[in-house]
Formats: structure tokens, sequence, C-alpha cells
């Protein structure tokens, strides 16, 4: 069997799309020149989103126009993360709607301590049905 030749690994030099740093990238796919610059952007672009929903629905739960306490941005599940389909909700809304989208996923499961319970009680069912 014959030896394989090592090949050197490609290096790309690449700018850092946060910073603009010139650094050097193992793969092409690299975008910024470490994790502090990756976490800057993520959270510039988390604030901005949060920041256009809340003043698009006017600071108010979109559900039922509170403007009281903190207000939650939520994008629905199964439906692309945006600021056109993202909505405004007050604390008391988000969890009903919590508990909504969670009785939408698992009907027979009650919600809050016993999620586990639930969901642990369920798989020993499904093992004990399968032959």
């Amino acid at each position: 069997m014959a030896d394989k030749a090592l090949t050197p690994r490609t290096v790309f030099e690449r700018n850092c799309d946060y910073c603009g740093q010139v650094y050097t990238a193992f793969r092409i796919t690299s975008k910024f020149c470490g994790r502090d610059c990756r976490t800057m952007d993520w959270q510039e672009r988390h604030y901005t989103f949060r920041a256009e929903v809340l003043e698009r629905d006017g600071h108010r739960c979109t559900e039922c126009g509170s403007c009281e306490g903190r207000l939650f941005v939520r994008a629905l599940p199964g439906v692309k993360k945006s600021a056109a389909t993202a909505q405004t909700y007050c604390g008391r809304c988000n969890s009903a709607l919590s508990i909504r989208l969670f009785r939408e996923r698992e009907p027979d499961a009650a919600p809050g301590r016993n999620y586990r319970a639930n969901i642990s009680r369920k798989t020993e069912q499904q093992a004990l049905s399968e032959p």
C-alpha cells in the first residue's frame, strides 16, 4: 500500500466582515477573524432586528396593545425570521402563545414542570408498543 502524500492545508487571506482586519482563514466560509467579532456581529444584527420590530409595532403588544413590562419580539416557528414576520408580545401574551404553540406540537402533554415527565412517559409507551 502506497503512502499518501500529505498535502498542505489551504490557507486563505481574508478581511473580517465585522472589523475589516486581515486574518488567515482555513475555511473558505470563514467570515470573522475571531469569536469576539462573530459575537459582536450577531448582537448588532439581533438588536437592530429587535429595534426595527418594536418601532414598527409602536412599542406595544400586537395581541392586547399593552406597553407595560418587558416586551418580547418573536418570530413564529415555521416562518422565516425577518422583521416582516416577527411580532411584539407582552409577558402575558408571550406566555399564552408559548402554551398554545406547545399544545399544537404536543396535544397530549401538559406544559410546565411535567414536560420532561410527559416526554419520557411518551417514549416509554412508544417503546412498549413497538413489536
